[in-house]
């Protein structure tokens, strides 16, 4: 029996990320580093509606084969800020989560 997926190679992991989480606070807003490392991406246009029924142009799926939490952050790939409009946590068979995915707009 399987207890967790094998981790991809670390070939496919092809792109430096940083995911950037945003605070609020009495002094403003301040961004605090979540993650900075590789991870997989795919950059392909797609569209999906969101729950008003509203047209929602994603840029891009980044994905971290670790467990990350966060709220209200954004992400920088190649240089370029992206906004994270959903997140996903895929789990092992055991229950362990196996990565977190990241749909970007």
């Amino acid at each position: 029996m399987i207890d967790k997926f094998p981790k991809p190679p670390s070939i496919m992991m092809n792109t430096d990320i940083e995911i950037i989480q945003e605070i609020d606070g009495e002094d403003g807003v301040t961004e605090v580093l979540v993650y900075k490392g590789k991870c997989y991406y795919e950059e392909a246009i797609r569209r999906v509606l969101d729950e008003n029924r509203q047209v929602i142009e994603l840029s891009g799926l980044a994905i971290v084969y670790t467990n990350l939490v966060f709220n209200k952050a954004f992400i920088r790939i190649d240089g370029k800020t992206r906004t994270i409009y959903r997140t996903s946590r895929p789990r092992n068979p055991d229950g362990s989560v196996y990565s977190t995915e990241m749909e970007l707009i």
